[in-house]
This record gives C-alpha cells, structure tokens and sequence, in this order.
C-alpha cells in the first residue's frame, strides 16, 4: 500500500469513527510524553490511559523500545508498572535491548535491572549487541558487560567485527573488551580491507600495548593503500613525539609475538626501522625549515613549501639530512636554492 492511501484510509477511519487514533499517532504521542517528561510522564500516561500502547507503529516500533530509548529512569518505572521486555524486533531488526544501548550506559544497567534480555541477534546490518556497544566505547563496555554479557565473532555486512569497533575506540576499550571476554582476530573489513589490529595501531602507542596484551596480533596484512599496521600509525609523516612512541610500542609487541612466522616479524621490523628513518628525517626537515624561515626573516608559511624542496633534494646520511647552513643558498625561489651545491 502506498503512503497516499495509508494517510487516505487513516483520515477516513478518522471521519467515520470518532475518537479513532492510528497506532502511529498513539505511539508518537507516548514517545513524546517519554521524551519531554521522562519517568513522572510516564506514571501520568499510564495513569491516564490505564495502560501503555499495546501496538508498534508502522515502523515496528513498540512501546518497550519507547521506554528502553528513554533512559534509565524511564525503564526503572516502565518496570515498576508491571512492564516487560522481550526480543522484539522493529523493521531495522533493533530489539528493546538495543535501544537500551542507544540511550547509553546507565539504560543498559537500569535495562538489565529491569529483566530485559540481550539476544543473540543480528539488526538488518548485521550488527550484535556487542557491535553495537563496542562501537561506542569503554563506558558501554563495562556497563554491557556487568550485566553479564559477553561479545562474539560475527561479522556484519561491512566485515566489522564487535573486536574491531573496540579497537577503533582506543586503550580503555580495548582493554574493557577483552576483560569482558572478547576476542580480536584478523578478519579485514570489506571496503578498505583494515584489520583489528590496524585500528588499534591508529589510536596511538597506549592503544598498541592494550591491544599486544589483550592477546592482538599484529600481522604484515595490507589495507587496500598498501599500507601494513606500521604505515597505519599516524604523523609519521609530521615526525611527531606520539609516532615514534608507536613505533617502539610496536616493536615491543613484535618481540613479544615469539610464536608466530619469522617471515612477518622481520618484514615488520624492516618496516618499523624504516618508518623510524622517516619520523627521524621528518624531524630534521622541519628543524632545518625552521632555521631558514628564521635566517633569512621568511614567513612562517613558507616553511611546509620549504620542507617539501628539503625532501625532494637535499641528502641524508644514516636518517638525518645533511645541511650545511654556513654557505648561503643561490638565488632560485626568491630566497635561494635550499639545496647544497
């Protein structure tokens, strides 16, 4: 049917019995007394109506999804009413439990409190409960897990798993994740072909020594760029403090993996060093753009110009370029050749 004759039937069933209201507008009435009042407009609707909407709406969205979508308090006086949860699923495969995770960590508890049940089941992405949690975090995490949950190893239709989305959330969550009994692997993510690890690799040094003493492997699989879980850890190419902190958390985690293929570890330990050369050159151009910025009384701005004529002419000698500021450059840009002779 379409959504003309759904609004035409409505109005004529408005017209011939008075009084009629569709389970859409009686459900949009209960969400917005939830959404304005909280937990006093829930005891008032009740009150009111002697009861709660018995139907969902065309959406299939029924009332206990309402009230797990609300909050915490919401669901502690939907419970004290005599209200229940059950694995239901709307037309986007959500349960009530989902919608509990929506609302954050203290629904989940105040959820679980109230009896609701977390069912192994997947939405219509083929997202987990546990996807759904791990995705947003350490506090999610811990308040999932307290309630006596525990994650799996599906895969949904982006080939993410509930151990991926963790470890896109940085140390806390990966730590929470495996303490509350996950486990990560190797699957790849369908579009860019990023792994568990690599994720992990993104959030920084704390992230990489969670992830290595959560039982992680870091593997010399490649995203769809070429890039392995060395060339995933950002501003190696700015030649930060954090990259080289990375590296060597990296490395520590490579030494440790004893049980696994030499052939992976030494191509990742070539990668490492050569990814340490490249923070440590980086460092050494962004010093010498400096120096002549600040020589020859040129604007800040022209230092990025600066170190990229740097990189593409000067020499290097054992990862550090070798300049030789005494001469002063011949003229090319306006302000010399920044290249020796």
């Amino acid at each position: 049917m379409s959504d003309f004759a759904v609004r035409f039937s409505k109005n004529v069933l408005k017209i011939f019995i008075p009084g009629w209201v569709s389970h859409d507008d009686e459900m949009a009435e209960f969400t917005d007394v939830l959404q304005k009042n909280g937990a006093d407009g829930l005891r008032q609707y009740h009150a009111e109506h002697a009861g709660f909407p018995e139907w969902p709406d065309s959406q299939g969205i029924s009332t206990e999804m309402a009230v797990a979508y609300a909050g915490a308090d919401v669901i502690a006086a939907y419970a004290e009413l005599g209200g229940t949860f059950s694995a239901e699923q709307d037309q986007n495969g959500y349960t009530s439990a989902i919608y509990a995770i929506f609302a954050g960590p203290e629904a989940i508890a105040a959820y679980a409190k109230a009896g609701g049940p977390f069912p192994k089941l997947q939405d219509n992405e083929g997202m987990t409960l546990g996807m759904h949690v791990a995705m947003r975090g350490v506090a999610h995490i811990r308040a999932y897990t307290a309630a006596g949950n525990t994650f799996g190893l599906e895969v949904d239709k982006d080939g993410m798993t509930a151990g991926m989305y963790a470890a896109m959330r940085g140390a806390e969550a990966i730590e929470a994740f495996s303490a509350g009994g996950g486990i990560f692997t190797t699957q790849r993510d369908k579009k860019y072909h990023v792994t568990a690890a690599m994720f992990a690799s993104q959030q920084g040094p704390d992230a990489i020594k969670a992830y290595a003493k959560a039982g992680g492997i870091f593997t010399h699989q490649k995203d769809v760029f070429g890039n392995t879980v060395v060339e995933r850890i950002p501003d190696i190419k700015l030649g930060s403090q954090s990259a080289m902190d990375s590296l060597d958390a990296l490395e520590t985690a490579l030494i440790s993996q004893r049980n696994r293929g030499i052939r992976t570890r030494l191509e990742l330990f070539e990668r490492v060093t050569k990814a340490r050369r490249q923070v440590l050159l980086n460092n050494a151009y962004k010093k010498a753009a400096r120096e002549i910025t600040t020589r020859y009384n040129l604007w800040e701005k022209d230092e990025a110009a600066i170190i990229k004529i740097l990189e593409e002419t000067i020499p290097y000698r054992d990862g550090v370029p070798i300049v030789d500021h005494k001469r002063k450059p011949r003229s090319s840009l306006g302000y010399g050749s920044l290249t020796q002779e």
